[in-house]
């Protein structure tokens, strides 16, 4: 996990977390950037800093889902759009309402 605080303000600017399994695989979860801080490259370097630990450990399968709408961020960073026709799930079993 990072962050980024503006020095001036102290108010934080961009927050980024990832995991990883420290062997095979690790998967980003969250890239904000506060939209006033947007377009100044912050977010590159966020992304930067979060890839460098796996790759660092020679882990180079990094995932990470993203809206289609800002896929165009994350492509020049060397990003594929769905890598081996691989699909992501997600658990939606609903749970029963308790009496």
């Amino acid at each position: 996990m990072l962050w980024v605080q503006h020095k001036k303000s102290n108010k934080s600017v961009a927050f980024a977390r990832a995991t990883n399994d420290g062997v095979f695989n690790a998967i980003i979860w969250d890239v904000v950037v506060d939209p006033s801080f947007q377009g100044i490259g912050l977010g590159k370097v966020v992304m930067g800093r979060l890839i460098e630990q796996p790759l660092d450990k020679g882990i180079s399968n990094i995932a990470l889902y993203s809206e289609p709408r800002v896929q165009g961020f994350y492509k020049p960073l060397g990003f594929v759009s769905d890598p081996d026709g691989i699909r992501g799930m997600v658990y939606s079993r609903k749970q029963k309402k308790k009496k």
